[in-house]
């Protein structure tokens, strides 16, 4: 079959998200043979090889251009903001809990909700990223420590609203009796989020001390 070359140009912000840009492309859509070429707001990607391997690689660069846009649309936007989870996913490079974020993130003064497999809120998309490793994190401390999702769902939130590591949210947990021990594991007494709301709650009025 034929070998195809085709040059592709795409246009960015700035120079800065062009070398951005380029390295999203490199490490997520990597091409057998290709050229790239940076000349201020503009990004030049020439790509050899068989016509359908071109055109898948160029898909691929477009769904990666797209989906970065986006997100730069979000961050410079005011107001509610529709963040992907995928795309939370592939910044973390973790699945999480998309309801425990929300919840943190509403326990921490913002609006926050999951819809249509989105993150809506009026957070910094900075701020949404933070919370996300931190629940992360505090759920990988959890491992064969927590039993069951919902004990792990309200242990990181809590770790992730207060940044406490979850040895510490274990000990207030218990000190609040809000814990219970199952097979040399802790599981919550109630509901997930209501262990949440009712832990911050006690810590804003006084009741306990982080």
């Amino acid at each position: 079959m034929p070998i195809t070359k085709r040059t592709f140009i795409l246009k960015c912000f700035s120079e800065e998200i062009c070398q951005d840009l380029l390295e999203k492309i490199i490490e997520n859509a990597p091409i057998r043979d290709a050229t790239y070429h940076i000349h201020g707001n503009v990004l030049k990607i020439t790509i050899v090889g068989l016509k359908h391997e071109v055109q898948a690689s160029w898909m691929k660069i477009k769904e990666i251009y797209s989906e970065m846009f986006k997100i730069l649309e979000i961050e410079k936007g005011k107001g509610l903001k529709h963040i992907p989870i995928s795309y939370i996913v592939k910044t973390i490079r973790r699945t999480f809990p998309p309801e425990a974020l929300a919840l943190a993130l509403t326990l921490k003064g913002f609006k926050a909700e999951v819809k249509d497999e989105e993150i809506v809120t009026n957070a910094h998309l900075n701020e949404v990223i933070s919370l996300s490793r931190k629940i992360v994190k505090a759920i990988d401390d959890l491992k064969f420590r927590a039993k069951g999702s919902a004990s792990k769902k309200a242990i990181s939130c809590i770790s992730a609203i207060l940044d406490l590591d979850v040895d510490v949210v274990i000990n207030m947990l218990r000190d609040a009796d809000l814990l219970v021990e199952e097979d040399d594991k802790v599981k919550v007494k109630k509901e997930w989020r209501s262990v949440v709301k009712e832990i911050i709650s006690r810590i804003r009025t006084g009741e306990l001390e982080v």
